[in-house]
């Protein structure tokens, strides 16, 4: 995706989203290969919403550092999300100083629609046992 047709605070209606996936028990369904529902449950420090990446390689690259060791990494289609959650989901570019691709996605605020993006979430690295 050209980042630079896209405006800080703005939304995002098309592409792909990468999002991480913590190594932490309750995060990742191993039988499964899902994600849990509390791999998208925003954070308190985060404002309700998620932090993730439109560039693959910002995202891949953002696992290599030692505090992200092991967690494993989906994407997500924005066009999907917002119709399968009927708008209620939302994608901010909000590039930081260390992710000039980073996003936040917003309106996951609770089990139903946390459900449906684990239904839309394409694994591409499973987390670390």
């Amino acid at each position: 995706m050209d980042l630079s047709s896209l405006t800080p605070g703005r939304e995002v209606t098309r592409g792909v989203v990468y999002r991480r996936i913590p190594n932490r028990e309750g995060y990742f369904d191993h039988d499964e290969g899902l994600p849990d529902l509390a791999a998208f449950v925003p954070r308190p420090q985060d404002n309700q919403a998620l932090s993730a990446h439109l560039d693959k390689e910002e995202a891949e690259a953002a696992l290599a550092s030692p505090a992200l060791a092991g967690f494993g990494l989906c994407e997500l289609d924005i066009g999907a999300m917002k119709d399968a959650t009927a708008g209620r989901v939302t994608v901010e570019f909000f590039p930081t100083p260390n992710g000039r691709s980073h996003v936040r996605i917003h309106g996951c605020t609770d089990d139903e629609v946390r459900a449906i993006l684990i239904a839309l979430a394409n694994v591409i690295r499973e987390p670390d046992k």
